[in-house]
């Protein structure tokens, strides 16, 4: 909607003007937008920021009354200034997208290349190989650069060696680009891809180990920093605002500017430094793309019956899963658990509403309220995961050791379903029922498939041994290949966990002396009270009210829980949602100390 009405507005302008760069950006980004579009959208945006900066700025000074000619000129400058810079930010943007998909891209072939030297091993085309790839979103980047070759060999009708050489021309990373250039002159001469392959991964397993300790250090410097800027660096600001005010007050205004505004924007903007360096980012989303206008009411023949069907077919899913949801709430709710915000949510609104919707300890529990269902429902489920990814290995190695003694992939199926696996041996064991039962292994191992989908790489471990399946017989190869890929990334994802574990304890540990600091900073000092004649007390801060500072010093000491529990374990293991349990304990600690030691004295 904001880019038709953005095109509406300055589409007859941005249309006259070449913006070759800005394509050439777009494309390597794969912003499926066109240059003009895009600049539309970015003068929109610029304008709405600066009526937004001049409005508010305006409302302020005359809240404020200081509402003076040179001050009103400030504001609209800073306005234009904005919104000048909005636009900049928009025109930069492609370029950032294109690095950090180059970023995850290069993050990503590694581990891809080891499929690659799988499916080859089995007999599977380049072609089948990124088509393959293409069908499967969890793949990332590499998905939507596999599906642009795909869109040029199937639609555009170009043969697979020209469709790969304009793969590696318009893509934006330069190791899969060289990686492709390689892979095109292989092909063309008849040379051994699948060997290729092979010393692709030893080589990128290699670079992997390299840049992971490199990756390691970094995640360690940061920590250091987080530590020291947005833990002992608000602790000192807040010690400093108690003695200049024992001294003669101080403004309220700089107690919340540091509780509520430096903590956790400080505390954001480094978790999306994290997340950008693991090979995250955030993405602008311009819409979805409409028919021209000149096609505007052209009906399609039978368009209205594949509506009326494929609505049907939505409505009757939707059904489908409400009736599920309703009738095994919990299960739903385990397989799925954002879906525990809909019972949470609505929870916690009632809750905050029966009682004082504007007090602390109502806001603190409707909080519990929300989170707390939900990181049950999460935990439960990335344990469950966990295992099953942790038994991955043996599962594979007695598949292989059954496949290599002479034994059909049905029969070491059947084998595998034997050994003790934990929560994956329950799904291998039903695999092995349904082989017992006539099921091909192709048809067994698509239903393991589905009930593993959970997990990323069970699933796609599964889809690997049954194409390879499909194409001969023999598949221990396949079977060595997944091992070795399997064993590397789990021990790179344990050489990690192990190197950040130091700096996680120390971040929650420095939590704990943020706490007990504040907690005798606000005893000893904030609470202090000096008997003056007439029976009345004199109160520190220049008569700022104690009740008031403390509650503050208690919202700042629950936030550095909340981000303390949620950076320690980004950097530990990439996963913000994985540290809400140690930040709902650190926020518990927090209130604890204040409801029952603090308050009750004042």
């Amino acid at each position: 909607m904001v880019r038709r009405l953005a095109i509406r507005l300055f589409g007859r302008w941005t249309q006259k003007r070449k913006y070759d760069g800005l394509r050439e950006r777009l494309g390597r980004a794969r912003m499926m937008v066109s240059a003009d579009a895009y600049v539309s959208v970015a003068i929109f945006y610029s304008i709405v920021v600066s009526a937004t900066v001049a409005i508010s700025g305006s409302l302020v000074l005359w809240l404020v009354h200081f509402f003076t000619l040179p001050m009103l000129a400030s504001i609209f400058l800073v306005a234009i200034i904005s919104g000048f810079l909005t636009y900049r930010l928009f025109l930069f943007y492609p370029s950032l997208a294109a690095n950090e998909r180059a970023h995850k891209i290069d993050l990503a072939l590694p581990h891809t290349v080891s499929f690659m030297h799988a499916l080859s091993r089995s007999g599977a085309t380049v072609t089948d190989i990124l088509k393959e790839f293409s069908a499967r979103p969890d793949m990332g980047e590499l998905a939507e650069e596999a599906s642009i070759f795909m869109r040029d060999v199937e639609f555009l009708g170009q043969d697979p060696l020209t469709a790969l050489r304009n793969l590696s021309r318009s893509t934006v990373s330069k190791r899969f680009k060289t990686f492709l250039e390689t892979l095109t002159s292989i092909i063309e001469t008849g040379g051994d891809m699948t060997g290729y392959f092979a010393s692709k991964c030893s080589e990128y397993q290699t670079e992997v180990r390299d840049e992971q300790k490199k990756f390691i250090e970094t995640l360690g410097l940061l920590a250091e920093i987080y530590v020291i800027m947005l833990v002992f660096a608000p602790l000192l600001i807040l010690l400093l605002l108690v003695t200049l005010g024992a001294m003669g007050g101080i403004p309220v205004a700089l107690l919340f500017l540091v509780a509520y505004v430096a903590i956790p924007l400080g505390s954001a903007i480094f978790m999306v430094l994290v997340k950008i360096i693991s090979g995250g980012g955030l993405k602008i989303k311009l819409g979805k793309g409409k028919p021209p206008e000149a096609f505007k009411g052209v009906s399609v023949r039978g368009e209205a019956v594949k509506k009326e069907m494929l609505g049907g077919i939505a409505r009757g899913i939707t059904r489908t899963r409400l009736k599920a949801a309703i009738l095994h709430p919990f299960k739903t709710v385990s397989e799925n658990p954002h879906y525990a915000f809909f019972v949470s949510v609505p929870a916690a609104v009632i809750f905050s509403i029966i009682l004082s919707p504007f007090s602390t300890t109502t806001a603190f529990f409707a909080t519990l309220i929300i989170l707390a269902p939900y990181v049950i429902a999460y935990e439960s489920k990335s344990r469950r995961v966990g295992r099953m990814e942790g038994a991955l290995l043996g599962f594979l190695r007695s598949l292989t050791s059954g496949v290599k003694s002479g034994l059909t992939l049905p029969r070491a199926m059947a084998v595998a379903s034997t050994s003790d696996l934990g929560p994956l041996g329950k799904e291998v064991r039903r695999m092995g029922a349904d082989i017992r039962w006539g099921m091909s292994a192709a048809e067994a191992l698509a239903r393991f498939e589905a009930r593993v989908k959970d997990s990323g790489t069970v699933s796609w471990v599964a889809t690997l041994i049954r194409k390879a399946n499909e194409a001969e017989s023999d598949i221990s190869d396949v079977l060595e290949v997944l091992m070795d890929d399997v064993a590397t990334t789990r021990s790179l994802q344990r050489e990690r966990r192990a190197a950040m574990a130091t700096y996680q304890v120390i971040i929650f540990l420095v939590f704990f002396v943020f706490l007990f600091t504040v907690y005798m900073v606000v005893k000893n000092i904030v609470l202090m009270a000096a008997p003056v004649a007439g029976g009345m007390e004199m109160l520190l801060f220049g008569g700022i009210d104690p009740r008031l500072c403390s509650t503050v010093f208690m919202h700042a000491t629950i936030l550095e829980g909340l981000f303390a529990g949620l950076v320690g374990t980004q950097m530990g293991e990439g996963d913000l949602r994985s540290g809400l349990k140690y930040s709902l304990l650190m926020m518990v600690a927090a209130y604890a100390v204040f409801a029952v030691l603090i308050f009750p004295a004042i």
